[in-house]
């Protein structure tokens, strides 16, 4: 057992099948701290980024108070949102667990180069996505999706910033 785990903590082939839009060990995830690093630092590895501190990150990450299961960690006020990764079949919405004190979430998907796909507001944590975005979703085109979770007063109190997404190229793209 990894210094800091829990027994019940998942290995590297469980936390790889959330990337993979399966969320059958999500509830875990959600209620535990080392998973959710370890997720983070999988994720940041298979997209190719070097990440600097780690051990200062595992140290400084805990639950936000009083948020039962909640993805958002006070070492920068995060937001998961899934899926995200490399996907097997084009999303019908993206997610992400509620942040204390967000009464609204602005949603900006584009493309690498800037090129804004759809940008919505929404007041709960999710948001369908619009038909037109399902279709532009194509084998090896990568989407980036930024997530803002906003106060009464607007101020941020949340945020995930550039989460890649794709589909794997052996997939033809079925939009319904």
């Amino acid at each position: 057992m990894k210094q800091g785990s829990r027994p019940d903590c998942l290995s590297l082939e469980q936390l790889s099948s959330l990337m993979e839009g399966r969320v059958e060990h999500q509830a875990h995830v959600d209620g535990c701290v080392f998973c959710q690093a370890e997720l983070k630092m999988l994720m940041e590895f298979e997209s190719g980024v070097v990440v600097a501190a780690i051990g200062m990150q595992m140290q400084s990450m805990r639950p936000v108070d009083g948020v039962e299961g909640s993805a958002v960690v006070r070492s920068g006020g995060e937001i998961r949102v899934l899926p995200q990764g490399e996907l097997n079949e084009v999303p019908v919405e993206w997610k992400w667990a509620p942040v204390a004190g967000a009464v609204r979430y602005e949603v900006k998907a584009t493309e690498v180069d800037g090129t804004v796909l759809t940008s919505v507001e929404v007041n709960t944590p999710s948001v369908p996505l619009p038909t037109a975005l399902r279709a532009a979703m194509l084998p090896q085109r990568t989407i980036l999706l930024s997530v803002r979770a906003l106060d009464a007063g607007g101020r941020v109190v949340a945020q995930a910033d550039d989460v890649r997404m794709r589909l794997e190229p052996k997939n033809k793209l079925q939009v319904k």
